[in-house]
């Protein structure tokens, strides 16, 4: 199987600017809870069990997921679909932040990239699993243009007055000026300021640093 048999070149669309509204302003949320979830990585039924536990009810509660959904797991498309529908019913109560492995898939599929710099960054995906996430598609390849459309209209971060989210780190409170590397790839844990949550490093528990969590 190539892989345009897949990923087929399609319109190129502008990189989501860090100002992005719909992070600045923060979501109210009444009568519910915020539910903060990380790092799925195509494990669909655990997503599934981890929220059932939370009794999660999408009819009331705020989900925000800070990234990585994709790559390494058995079940990449119904993740993909199941965030795709929880957004669809929630609307700005599913908050879905983008992470690195979102990122190296948008890299490694843009058709406005030069050949050997595409083909560099699908390597670059590939060793960090990316293939699964091209085989999770093989049966659904009518949805592979929207798949693509989707993650790239995902924002870098979520500000709301209590808190930030991002997928990995910041160096600075202000969002804006922290780099697309420091937010999706980043493990630096000197900052200290507003609450931040993070995802991107695995522990085994909650970690707190420095007012960073």
């Amino acid at each position: 199987m190539r892989w345009n048999d897949l990923f087929y070149p399609s319109r190129r669309l502008a990189l989501r600017a860090l100002t992005n509204e719909e992070a600045k302003r923060g979501i109210a949320v009444q009568n519910g809870r915020v539910v903060v979830i990380t790092d799925i990585h195509g494990c669909y039924e655990e997503c599934r069990l981890l929220l059932e536990k939370l009794s999660f009810d999408k009819s009331r509660d705020m989900l925000i997921n800070l990234g990585d959904t994709i790559d390494r797991g058995p079940k990449i498309y119904e993740v993909f679909a199941y965030l795709r529908g929880l957004k669809k019913e929630m609307g700005d109560r599913c908050v879905l932040i983008r992470g690195n492995h979102e990122q190296m898939m948008l890299d490694a599929t843009d058709p406005g990239a030069e050949r050997a710099e595409r083909s560099q960054k699908k390597e670059l995906w590939y060793w960090n699993s990316g293939e699964k996430t091209v085989f999770s598609f093989i049966e659904h390849k009518h949805r592979i243009k929207e798949f693509r459309d989707w993650y790239e209209q995902m924002p870098y971060y979520y500000v709301d007055e209590r808190f930030l989210c991002v997928h990995a780190c910041l160096e600075d409170e202000d969002p804006e000026k922290n780099s697309r590397e420091t937010l999706i790839w980043g493990r630096d844990t000197s900052y200290q300021g507003k609450l931040v949550l993070t995802g991107h490093t695995p522990y085994r528990m909650p970690l707190y640093f420095n007012g960073k969590s």
